[in-house]
């Protein structure tokens, strides 16, 4: 059941994303909850929402986050970790309404940590791991005050 319940929450996270939900992706962390990527790290829930909301603020922004290769690891009833093959296709929509860039624009790995509360299993730790990067990518920036360490990618 954990399995399943871990992968379920991997697949919302994309989802949210992908669908105007940016902001509400913290919901999907434990109140001091860290995400990781090659040029910043949140922790903490008030850095977490102020940086997902980075992504709500891109309303011509199109994403798809596609995650396979699923390999979870049960520790206890309590705690489990992940590591996945995250795809993430992204672009601005043309003037017929689809995205004319078809190539992903970053390819990697997560790897996750999660633990289960009350409310259900929710991420510990999520670390971006990117391998491939589409020519022209730049990956997010910590919104302006925060606590958080941009590196350049």
């Amino acid at each position: 059941m954990a399995v399943h319940e871990c992968t379920a929450l991997m697949h919302e996270y994309g989802y949210r994303f992908d669908h105007g939900a940016g902001a509400a992706v913290a919901d999907l962390f434990v109140d001091d909850g860290e995400w990781s990527a090659p040029a910043v790290t949140c922790r903490g829930r008030a850095e977490l929402i102020a940086f997902f909301r980075l992504r709500d603020a891109m309303t011509e922004r199109v994403t798809r986050h596609v995650v396979t290769n699923i390999n979870i690891e049960v520790q206890s009833a309590d705690r489990a970790t992940a590591r996945s093959v995250a795809i993430e296709y992204r672009g601005t929509r043309g003037t017929n309404g689809l995205v004319p860039d078809t190539l992903p624009a970053i390819i990697g790995d997560y790897e996750d940590e999660f633990v289960r509360l009350e409310r259900g299993w929710r991420f510990r730790r999520r670390r971006v791991v990117i391998d491939f990067r589409r020519a022209g990518e730049e990956y997010l920036r910590a919104p302006a005050g925060s606590a958080s360490s941009p590196r350049d990618a």
